[in-house]
């Protein structure tokens, strides 16, 4: 079975269940299962800004953003953008892409 990925920025981490211990969570073929978790908020506030260019010209951005709000920090946020547009490696050929995530606990 193949997950495409579009956006990686987006996960928190990428867990790889092989051999018996994939079949305790249902069937799944012999090469295992793969379970993608997504960025979730955290007790930390946080805030990251990325920006870069490739020599194609390719223009990348991305921001993540969180924290708690509420008088025992009972409510949490995290926000993910993500955004690129421009030429890719392949002659001829232009990429576009959006990316927007908002996590609530």
């Amino acid at each position: 079975v193949y997950y495409p990925v579009a956006n990686t920025q987006g996960l928190e981490k990428v867990e790889v269940l092989r051999g018996p211990a994939a079949f305790r969570y249902g069937f799944f073929p012999p090469g295992g299962a793969v379970n993608l978790v997504s960025k979730r908020p955290t007790d930390q506030p946080l805030g990251e800004f990325n920006l870069g260019v490739n020599s194609e010209g390719y223009l990348d951005a991305h921001l993540d953003f969180g924290r708690r709000y509420g008088e025992r920090d009972q409510l949490g946020i995290r926000l993910n953008l993500a955004g690129g547009q421009g030429d890719i490696y392949i002659d001829g050929a232009e990429q576009e892409r959006r990316y927007l995530a908002l996590s609530v606990d």
